[in-house]
């Protein structure tokens, strides 16, 4: 008899959905923000998906160093994060920025992981083009 196993990705992983486009990052990592207040005190999780003609898609999430086991709005002040999304399939490159929903954290299975969903909408910087992206990492912190 045959039974149906669900496969869990392991640690690091980064996947999602663009406007339900598949997204797997082959590039992974995780940093320290160089930035002024209020992203000082921050964490960017930067997730690559390089092609082979070196062309990428990449998002980028800021959140706080405390990294607390919570759900982030992209809204909220008291607790600032940010979202980026970069298409730089063409010669021009198109930078979407998050305008609303929010990034969870969780628990990660690995004691040196943090793992998180995150469900946002990003606008262009002509503010003409709306994209939704969701998905789900377990990425190593430094």
């Amino acid at each position: 008899m045959r039974t149906n196993a669900q496969l869990k990705p392991v640690a690091p992983y980064f996947i999602g959905t663009i406007n339900e486009a598949f997204f797997e990052a082959n590039q992974r990592e995780v940093k320290d923000a160089d930035f002024p207040p209020p992203f000082d005190e921050h964490l960017v999780f930067s997730a690559t998906q390089r092609e082979v003609d070196l062309s990428y898609r990449e998002i980028r999430i800021i959140l706080p160093k405390a990294l607390e086991y919570k759900t982030y709005s992209l809204t909220d002040t008291d607790f600032p994060v940010h979202f980026e999304y970069i298409d730089a399939r063409s010669e021009n490159n198109v930078v979407y920025v998050g305008i609303s929903g929010s990034i969870t954290l969780f628990e990660s299975s690995e004691p040196t992981s943090v793992a998180a969903t995150f469900d946002v909408t990003v606008e262009d910087d002509n503010h003409d083009t709306t994209l939704k992206v969701d998905g789900c990492f377990d990425m190593l912190l430094p």
